[in-house]
This record gives structure tokens, sequence and C-alpha cells, in this order.
């Protein structure tokens, strides 16, 4: 783990030839990192990188992203751009904080991450363009915090998203959903979802996105119930 480099220069890195993970998390300090290729280059077996660094990975990612399995990154970046991690294809775990707005990339592409497990991702704007561009049809694990106030710009491309992942078994949103009707629609398709947590501010919501009506509809186990079931094997919930 590197919190201060200034030390890098100086540490020869053969002795770490089997390292498999490495965090820099420099994001608070006035720190220039040096070039982190050398470490990748002698390291076969580091799979794991938790960056949060005002330096921008992307180089890094781009030449040796095919060795990562897990990727952690707080960033400032263009967020097609950092989702060339089509240069990541055996990617099982990722967690992407954007933490500006940046300007909007032109033509995006489709990546698809066929080992894609877990996705946690932070952020406003941006995260419609991150969900425009990943596909990840083996996806289990789905964590998302907008930022922003507004759900409407984001729904559409959400729902097509969680559509191209139907083994959803965990899902997490902060601050997206705002309406009952809303959340309902989007959980509809997914009735394998095991674990839901769901989060929103309700300062101008005073009756919040869950009422008696979708709180019976997500517990009501009763086969003789005329309520649907959108869960039917819920196993925990939270909301708050």
């Amino acid at each position: 783990m590197i919190s201060n480099p200034h030390w890098w220069y100086e540490v020869p890195m053969a002795p770490f030839g089997i390292l498999e993970k490495l965090t820099v998390r420099t994001w608070h300090k006035v720190y220039s990192l040096p070039v982190l290729s050398s470490v990748f280059s002698i390291v076969p077996l580091l799979h794991h990188l938790d960056w949060s660094a005002p330096t921008d990975p992307i180089p890094l990612l781009l030449t040796h992203g095919h060795q990562l399995q897990s990727l952690d990154l707080t960033m400032c970046s263009d967020v097609i751009q950092a989702f060339d991690i089509a240069a990541c294809p055996n990617l099982c775990s990722a967690s992407i904080s954007l933490l500006l707005e940046t300007g909007q990339s032109s033509e995006p592409k489709q990546i698809v991450l066929r080992n894609l497990t877990s996705l946690k991702l932070l952020g406003s704007s941006v995260l419609v363009q991150l969900l425009e561009t990943v596909c990840a049809p083996l996806l289990s694990t789905f964590s998302i915090m907008w930022q922003g106030i507004e759900d409407n710009v984001l729904m559409h491309t959400l729902d097509l998203f969680l559509t191209h992942s139907p083994l959803l078994e965990d899902l997490t949103m902060e601050n997206i959903i705002f309406k009952e009707d809303t959340l309902i629609e989007t959980l509809h398709p997914h009735p394998q979802i095991l674990h839901l947590s769901i989060g929103a501010l309700t300062c101008n919501w005073p009756t919040g996105i869950m009422t008696n009506r979708t709180f019976c509809m997500l517990t009501q186990s009763n086969e003789t119930s005329e309520t649907t079931v959108l869960l039917p094997g819920l196993e925990q919930l939270v909301i708050h």
C-alpha cells in the first residue's frame, strides 16, 4: 500500500515478484506519482488494484489491465475513457467512484465484461454514459449511488443495463429512485433478487418511495394473497 510515494524511486521492486494487490491512496495529498508500469511488468500475479490518486491511471490500465481481476478506482476522468477497460477483460469485481462531472464523450463503445460478477458505482450524470457502455451478463452484485438529486435522467439507462444482467441477486440503490411506481417497475423483471437495499433523500418527497403497497409486494408469501410478490426469494431488505 502506497500513501507517500517519495521513497518509490529508491526501493527495488525485485523482492515483490509474487505481489497480488497494490493499493495507491494519495488523493488528498499533493504528490506526483512515479510511473508504476515497472511494478506491473515484474509482478505477473498482481491481480488487484485499489487506486485513489489524482494521477490518471488509464495508461497503466490500457497496458496491464489484462492482469487485473479486481479494480477499485476513485478518480476524476472521462468515464468512457475509464471504461476503455475493455483492456481489463478478466475483471470479476469493480468499484468505480467518479468524483467530478466531465464532458460527454462521443461514440461510446459497447464493452462486454463477461467475467464481471460485482460492480459498485458512485457518481452523477457521468454514470449514464458508463451504464450505456458496459454490459455484464454474469453480474450478481450491483450497487449504485447517485450524487445528483433527480432520477429521471438515469432510470431508462439503468433499466436497460439491468436487462442485460439476468443473474442479479444483490441490489443496492442509493438516491436513485424517488417514486414508488418506478421502484416496482425496476424490481419486477428481477424476481431472483435475494438482498435489496434502498436509500433515498426524502426531504422533498415526504411520502418516501415505499408505502404499504410495495412493502406487501416485497414481503407477502401467502399463496392465497392477491398481492403480486415481486421478490419471492428475498432474504434481506434494508430501507433507509
